[in-house]
C-alpha cells in the first residue's frame, strides 16, 4: 500500500464533513431533519436486542435443527427404541432392517452435519456392515451417496479448512487447493465408483456419484485420468469462456476468516473514502462483525463499534435511513426456522463516531417478529425518506406477511402492508425496489419459493396492485436472489430472478448433455412503460445452478452489468460451484466461472463488488459457508485483475430534498467510444438482494475517448441535473441541487500490501 497523501486526507475530511452537514441540507430543502434517537431509549433498545438474542442462543441446542443437536438426539432415541424392541414380539415391524438401516444413516449424518465428522462416520459404517439384500437398492445407492459425501466433508474440514490456501475449493481443484491427507477423499471415490457400478447411468443416483467423484478425484490430483471415461465429467466443462484470473487475497488483507452462511454490505461507514465490511453469519452464535479498510487492509472493529453480542442472521443491507451522512443497516433473522424463526430483526443506527446502535425496538421494527431473509430500503411515497420493505416466510405453521415499514420522519416506522396491499403470505426468498414503468414511484417485486411470484406495481396513492401474472412474471417457482438493473443500457430497468434447488445430479446431466429437472434463471426484459418479456434462453441463462445468494457489477469495466451466484443449498453434500457470467455488450451472457477463479464449490450468500483498494475496477468479496454447524468456511475476497484501456467513473450522490444516499436515483453516463456514441445507466442501490455493493456508484466506461455529459435524476423532485465533460477516472460527489460536482482526491492502494493484518479489536 502507498500511504495517502495530504490532497487525499483533505479530500476525506472534505467529504466526511460534507455529509455531516447533510441535515443542515435537509433543512434549507425544507425537508424536515429526522432527529437522532433519544439515547436513553436508543440504549435501551440495544440491550433488549442483546438479552433477546442471547435467549435465542441458549435455546439452540435443543431446537434447532441446523444448528443444534435436536436431530442427533431424536435419531438416538429411535435408535435405542429399535434396541429396546429386538425381543418385542408384537411389534415386528421394528425389526425389519430396512427401518434400522435407514435410522442409521440419519444418525450418522447428523452427526456429521453437527462436526462430528468421525463419529457420524462410524455409525454410517454400522449401516452397511448389515446385510445388503435386505435393504432396498435404490435406498442403500441413495444412502452409499451419503456416506461418501459425508467422508468428502471430513476430506474438506483436514484440508481446505484446517490447511485453508487462496485457491482452496476453487474449481479446477489444483496446485495449492490438493489435498495432502487423502483419507476422505479416497473412501469417497471407492464409495463412490461402487454406486457407478451398480447403477442406471440416467438415473439421479448415477449422475450424483459422477460429479462427487470427479470432485473427489479432483482433490487428489487424479482428474481427469483416474475417473473412468464413461465417468468423466468432459473437461470442457470446467473451461467455459476464457477471462482474466481473480485472485483471492482475504488472507492477505484479513478478512478470510470461518464462519456460516452470511451477508454482506461493503460501503464506507466511516466515511474515510474506503470501502468497509460488515457481516453476519447465520449461527445463533455468529457474531456480526465490522471490518474496517485501513488502506489495504482490514482491521476488526466489531467491539470498538459496540456490536459484542448482536449474533446470527443470513443477511444484512444498508442505507441511510435517517438521513444523517451515515451509512446504517438492517439485519433480518430467523430464515428457514419455522416456529422457531420467530426472532427479531436490528436496525443499526450509525452514531457517526464509529459505534452503532441497534435501535430495532425504538424505531418499531422489532416486536412483531417472523422468520425472515430479505428486505430492502426504498421511498416508495417519495417524501424523501427511506422506508423498509421485509420478505418474511409463510408456510404450514406459521402465517408471516410481509412487512412495509414506512418512515414516520421521527425516527420511528410503522408497518402499513396491510392497507398497501403488498402482505404477499408467500415464502420470500428476495424483495427489490425500483421504477418499472418510469412515473418516479418505486415498485416492489418479491421472489416466493415454491408459490408464485409478485410485481407490486407502485398505484401512486400508497397502494399496490400485483401485475406478475398478467405480466407472465410469477416463475420461475423456485425463485431465489434476483435483482432490478439495465442488462442492455437501453434506459428501461429489466429483472435477473435466479432459480434455487439445482442439485449435483442436474449439473452432471447438463455437463453430459442430458436433460435435467433444476428450473432455471430468468431475465425479464423491461420496455420502461411496466411490460416484461422472457429472454432468459435468448441470452444464454440455460445452465442450472442454485443460487442462494449473488450480486451484480461490471468485472471489466465496460460499463455492462454482469453478476455473480453463490450458489448449493442446504444440505452439507451439495458441493458445486459458484457461477460468475459476463455480459457481451447487452446481448448475451458468457460462462466465466472457471477462467476467472470465481468458481468456489463452497457455499455462501453474501456476494459483494465493490473497489477496495480505489483502483478504478471491481473486486468481488464473497461471505462463506453454509447453515449446518458444520459448514463453516473461510470468506474470500477477489482481487480484480485489471483491464488495462478501459476507464470509469465513480459517483456519491447526495440527496437534499430526497433521501441522503440518493437511493433510487439514476445516472446516464453518454459517452463516445470508438468515435460512436453510446450510454450508460445506473439506479443508485445496493444491487442484489443477498450481498450489497456500496451506494457510491461505479460505473466502467469501457475504452472511451470521453464522457461527454451525466445527467442525474432524482425521483423524488422530478428534477434532473446535467453535468458535462467530467473527467475520466475520478471519484466524484454530487449534491442534488448543486451545479458543481466535487472531486473526491481518493488514491489508490495495494491490496495487502501495507499495514499489518489486524486480527484483534484496536
Amino acid at each position: 500500500m502507498t500511504t495517502r497523501n495530504a490532497a487525499f486526507f483533505l479530500a476525506a475530511l472534505v467529504a466526511s464533513f460534507a455529509c455531516g452537514s447533510e441535515q443542515a441540507l435537509a433543512q434549507s430543502s425544507g425537508r424536515k431533519p429526522i432527529p437522532p434517537p433519544d439515547k436513553a431509549k436508543a440504549k435501551a433498545s440495544h440491550e433488549r436486542m442483546l438479552g433477546e438474542l442471547k435467549k435465542i442462543l441458549d435455546k439452540t441446542d435443543g431446537e434447532n435443527g441446523l444448528l443444534g443437536t435436536v436431530n442427533i438426539k431424536v435419531w438416538q432415541d429411535r435408535l435405542a427404541k429399535l434396541d429396546a424392541a429386538k425381543s418385542d414380539a408384537t411389534k415386528p415391524e421394528l425389526a425389519k432392517p430396512e427401518l434400522r438401516f435407514k435410522v442409521l444413516v440419519e444418525l450418522g449424518d447428523a452427526m456429521v452435519y453437527y462436526g462430528q465428522e468421525r463419529e457420524g462416520l462410524k455409525v454410517l459404517q454400522q449401516a452397511f456392515d448389515m446385510d445388503k439384500a435386505q435393504i432396498p437398492d435404490e435406498l442403500y445407492q441413495d444412502s452409499k451417496i451419503r456416506y461418501a459425501a459425508c467422508w468428502l466433508r471430513l476430506a474438506e474440514t483436514e484440508n481446505c479448512c484446517a490447511s485453508h490456501s487462496a485457491e482452496s475449493c476453487i474449481l479446477p481443484i489444483q496446485g495449492a487447493a490438493l489435498h495432502t491427507k487423502k483419507e476422505g477423499s479416497t473412501n469417497a471415490v471407492k464409495l463412490l465408483s461402487e454406486v457407478l457400478a451398480a447403477t442406471n447411468k440416467t438415473s439421479p443416483n448415477h449422475l450424483r456419484a459422477e460429479w462427487f467423484l470427479n470432485v473427489a478425484e479432483m482433490t487428489l490430483g487424479g482428474y481427469p485420468d483416474k475417473v473412468p471415461e464413461e465417468n468423466r465429467i468432459p473437461p470442457a466443462f470446467f473451461k467455459g469462456t476464457d477471462f482474466p484470473h481473480f485472485t483471492n487475497v482475504a488472507g492477505k488483507v484479513g478478512v478470510d476468516f470461518m464462519n456460516l452462511a452470511g451477508g454482506a454490505i461493503a460501503d464506507d461507514f466511516d466515511n474515510d473514502g474506503d470501502i468497509d465490511l460488515l457481516m453476519t453469519s447465520y449461527g445463533a452464535d455468529g457474531q456480526l462483525e465490522y471490518m474496517t479498510n485501513e488502506g489495504g487492509v482490514f482491521k476488526r472493529s466489531t467491539e470498538k463499534a459496540g456490536l459484542i453480542g448482536l449474533l446470527g442472521g443470513l443477511n444484512i443491507i444498508q442505507a441511510d435511513y435517517d438521513n444523517d451522512g451515515w451509512i446504517d443497516a438492517y439485519i433480518p433473522r430467523g430464515a428457514w426456522l419455522g416456529k422457531i424463526g420467530l426472532q427479531p430483526d436490528s436496525l443499526l443506527h450509525n452514531n457517526g463516531d464509529g459505534t452503532f446502535t441497534d435501535v430495532a425496538y425504538v424505531a418499531g421494527i422489532a416486536g412483531v417478529d417472523y422468520p425472515d431473509i430479505t428486505a430492502v430500503f426504498t421511498d416508495y411515497d417519495n417524501d424523501g425518506d427511506l422506508d423498509i420493505y421485509v420478505g418474511n416466510e409463510t408456510d404450514a405453521n406459521v402465517k408471516a406477511p410481509n412487512q412495509l415499514f414506512r418512515n414516520n420522519g421521527d425516527g420511528t416506522f410503522t408497518d402499513v402492508a396491510e392497507k398497501a396491499g403488498v402482505m404477499n403470505m408467500g415464502y420470500s426468498r428476495s424483495v427489490l425496489a425500483g421504477d418499472i414503468d418510469g412515473d418516479r414511484d418505486a415498485d416492489l417485486w418479491v421472489s416466493n419459493l415454491n408459490e408464485d411470484n409478485r410485481l407490486y406495481r407502485n398505484n401512486g396513492d400508497g397502494t399496490f396492485t400485483d401485475i406478475a401474472p398478467q405480466q407472465g412474471m410469477t416463475g420461475p417457482k423456485k425463485s431465489y436472489t434476483s435483482w432490478f438493473f439495465d442488462f442492455d443500457n437501453d434506459g428501461a430497468l429489466d429483472l435477473h430472478v435466479n432459480a434455487f434447488g439445482a442439485k449435483p445430479a442436474d449439473l452432471a446431466a447438463a455437463a453430459l448433455g442430458l436433460s435435467f429437472d433444476a428450473s432455471l434463471a430468468t431475465l425479464y426484459k423491461g420496455d420502461g412503460k411496466g411490460g416484461f418479456k422472457n429472454v432468459g434462453r435468448e441470452v444464454g441463462l440455460t445452465q442450472p445452478y442454485s443460487c442462494m445468494g449473488g450480486n451484480l457489477g461490471d468485472y471489466n469495466n465496460d460499463g455492462y452489468l454482469d453478476f455473480y451466484a453463490g450458489t448449493g443449498r442446504p444440505e452439507a453434500r451439495d458441493l458445486v460451484p459458484d457461477k460468475a457470467y459476463l455480459n457481451v455488450g447487452g446481448k448475451t451472457y458468457a460462462d466465466i466461472t472457471i477462467a476467472s477463479g470465481l468458481g468456489n464449490v463452497q457455499k455462501g450468500h453474501g456476494r459483494s463488488f465493490a473497489d477496495f483498494d480505489n483502483d478504478g475496477d471491481l473486486d468481488v468479496f464473497a461471505q462463506m459457508g453454509g447453515a449446518f454447524k458444520a459448514d463453516l468456511f473461510h470468506n474470500a475476497l477477489y482481487e480484480n485483475p485489471g483491464f488495462p484501456g478501459t476507464h470509469f467513473i465513480d459517483v456519491k450522490l447526495q440527496g437534499v430534498a430526497s433521501n441522503a444516499c440518493a437511493m433510487g436515483a439514476r445516472i446516464r453516463a453518454d459517452i463516445v467510444e470508438g468515435g460512436t456514441k453510446r450510454s450508460i445507466f445506473r439506479w443508485v442501490g445496493s444491487g442484489g438482494s443477498f450481498g450489497a455493493n456500496p451506494l457510491r456508484q461505479h460505473i466502467g466506461l469501457g475504452k472511451c475517448e470521453k464522457l461527454e455529459s451525466m445527467e442525474v435524476f432524482w425521483p423524488t423532485t422530478g428534477k434532473a441535473q446535467v453535468f458535462k465533460d467530467l473527467p475520466l477516472d475520478r471519484f466524484v460527489r454530487i449534491v442534488e441541487g448543486s451545479d458543481k460536482p466535487e472531486i473526491l482526491e481518493l488514491k489508490p492502494f495495494k491490496l495487502g500490501g501495507a499495514k499489518d493484518q489486524g486480527a484483534k479489536d484496536q
